[in-house]
């Protein structure tokens, strides 16, 4: 799978979808990426994020997702 860029197209709702956005809310700006819905309203909100902070990868629950640049569709789950 390709990331889509946002400005080319963006997924129906209520459709959830990876995500990569911009991010300054550990201070620093950074790039980040996650789990995410775009609404009718066209906020996009997130059951969470991945991020590395001090070279240890986290995950942050997050109400809103900001400045989404790209998305992709979600990997099937696997069957077995």
């Amino acid at each position: 799978m390709e990331w889509i860029k946002c400005s080319d197209n963006k997924p129906g709702y209520p459709r959830e979808v990876l995500v990569a956005f911009t991010s300054d809310a550990d201070g620093e700006p950074c790039f980040d990426t996650g789990v995410a819905i775009l609404f009718p309203d066209g906020k996009w909100r997130g059951a969470g994020v991945f991020y590395v902070m001090n070279g240890e990868r986290k995950y942050q629950y997050r109400e809103c997702v900001r400045e989404v640049t790209h998305w992709m569709p979600k990997p099937k789950p696997p069957t077995e």
